[in-house]
């Protein structure tokens, strides 16, 4: 019946936004027919220029009507709602196992992978498209709707776990290190921000640096 079932979002907005990096976010989809969870990302400027100008980023979506298939999608002004550049891969534990859904989102291309094998790499960014601007994250679920469709009647409640979302990103560091007897002109490294949830279901940003890229030469 109408009104029967609430549902919930979390979102970044105004507390982190950011443009282009690797984005990887490791969960577990909730099970029953009209379920539709969703990990995105949204323009910054959604207020001022509204949908779907400021484009949309979908990591992972979900329909528990179809509950073996993840798809991904790209929503700006030349290609929404039923035109969106979408792709999908079957995932036969999505609701039962947790996997790494990811997007590599650089000013170039927009590759979106799931468990290290790619859903689709066919969008070309350009300075043309919204995709070139800060972001921010949302992770609902929604019942029903246009794509989660009808709700099974033996549906009483769902959920999606969330294990951390972790946002990799260039950053150009000119600099020159000794490290022994070498002399190691270090490039560029990743920066990651990483929003996790704690046992007590408390989120939070972490921050941090990992894959250190250098090169060398003797003295």
């Amino acid at each position: 019946p109408t009104g029967a079932f609430t549902s919930a979002r979390i979102k970044s907005e105004n507390l982190y936004e950011f443009t282009y990096g690797r984005v990887e976010i490791r969960a577990k989809l909730p099970t029953g027919g009209g379920t539709w969870p969703a990990l995105w990302a949204l323009g910054a400027n959604f207020d001022t220029v509204g949908w779907p100008d400021c484009g949309e980023i979908d990591v992972m979506e979900h329909v528990g009507n179809s509950a073996n298939i993840v798809s991904s999608a790209l929503h700006y002004p030349e290609n929404f709602g039923g035109t969106a550049v979408t792709g999908s891969i079957p995932i036969s534990t999505a609701t039962s196992e947790f996997h790494n859904y990811t997007v590599e989102w650089t000013p170039d291309s927009i590759k979106f992978v799931v468990d290290d094998e790619f859903i689709h790499v066919s969008f070309v960014n350009s300075s043309t498209t919204p995709f070139n601007s800060d972001f921010f994250f949302i992770m609902n679920i929604a019942l029903g709707g246009s794509l989660g469709g009808a709700i099974d009647s033996e549906f009483t409640e769902g959920s999606m776990e969330v294990d951390y979302i972790r946002v990799y990103q260039y950053t150009n560091i000119k600099g020159l290190q000794k490290v022994g007897s070498l002399n190691y002109a270090t490039d560029l490294y990743y920066s990651s921000i990483i929003l996790i949830r704690n046992k007590l279901g408390i989120w939070s940003l972490m921050f941090g640096i990992s894959g250190l890229h250098l090169h060398g030469d003797p003295e």
